[in-house]
């Protein structure tokens, strides 16, 4: 994955001079695209690139977790926003039949679960467990 190189040295321009389908799409041996990585890195700007030039949102690796799965087990609201505009699917199930949001709200990822409320998603269930973390929180102000 000769894109990973740019990510770690965070180097944006020579990224985007890299980019092409085929490296958009290379995946590792877990079956990790390059959107992956990224999403996992908290890279929003190279998130961005790959979105912007075609990469998919919702392909998974070999767990059957999306890029939207890790932005809601890691908390990481911004990238959950840019990939659903770009089309992420919040109800995909990976390989424990879990989606994005089961993982954020098991992970107390409020700024995401507040990303997935705010964007107007029909996501059945994401009230109730929403309410759930946002009490919680409200508990330990105290």
């Amino acid at each position: 994955m000769e894109l990973l190189k740019f990510v770690e040295q965070n180097n944006l321009e020579e990224f985007k001079n890299n980019l092409d389908m085929d490296s958009i799409e290379e995946v590792d041996n877990n079956k990790n695209t390059i959107l992956h990585h990224c999403v996992e890195m908290d890279k929003y700007d190279f998130v961005d690139a790959l979105l912007y030039n075609g990469a998919d949102p919702n392909v998974k690796n070999r767990e059957g977790n999306t890029p939207l799965h890790i932005a809601g087990q890691k908390n990481y609201g911004k990238i959950m926003e840019l990939l659903l505009e770009f089309g992420g699917d919040l109800e995909i199930k990976n390989n424990h039949q879990r989606t994005a949001v089961n993982l954020a709200i098991a992970s107390k990822a409020t700024s995401v679960l507040k990303v997935i409320e705010n964007s107007g998603a029909d996501y059945d269930g994401l009230g109730a467990g929403f309410e759930k973390i946002n009490h919680h929180r409200r508990l330990e102000d105290f």
